[in-house]
């Protein structure tokens, strides 16, 4: 059996573990934040890396020009830079964090990153262009430490 004996001392830890909860919250919504911007980075990235798909000569404001489409597989290819602006992460508080493209001002971004449906004979109009779920993967690794040292930070500061 174990006795807890009243001391002025109880208080001061009592008070320290109940503010490592705060820290601990504190610590993975920052953790949120920074990988949003990890993510939104790399979408940034992958829309203008180089591309392997069909050449277009394509009419823009006038202008006609040369456009190297993706190939299905790879991160869709930068034409007018919509997509790329719909772009968002969006914490709530610790518990959640969302990231999104399209917003409703982009309606294709679904397609992009899942390819149309298939028909009957198994074949899609398009394949996927995947940009947000490569994003998550090439920053799991990151994700985790950022995780780590965000929440770490908070500990120590204590």
């Amino acid at each position: 059996m174990i006795d807890i004996i009243s001391n002025k001392n109880n208080d001061k830890i009592f008070k320290h573990l109940s503010a490592l909860d705060q820290h601990y919250r504190s610590g993975i919504h920052q953790a949120y934040i920074v990988i949003g911007k990890y993510l939104e980075r790399t979408n940034r990235d992958d829309f203008r890396a180089k591309k392997n798909g069909l050449l277009y000569r394509i009419r823009i404001n006038g202008r006609i020009i040369n456009h190297r489409a993706s190939a299905p597989g790879e991160p869709p290819a930068r034409l007018t830079g919509n997509l790329e602006k719909t772009i968002k992460t969006k914490t709530s508080g610790f518990t959640q964090m969302e990231y999104s493209a399209g917003g409703g001002r982009v309606n294709y971004a679904r397609y992009l990153e899942e390819g149309t449906k298939k028909n009957n004979e198994g074949k899609r109009k398009m394949e996927p262009r995947p940009f947000m779920s490569k994003a998550i993967r090439d920053n799991e690794g990151k994700s985790v430490i950022t995780f780590y040292r965000q929440i770490g930070r908070r500990l120590r500061c204590e």
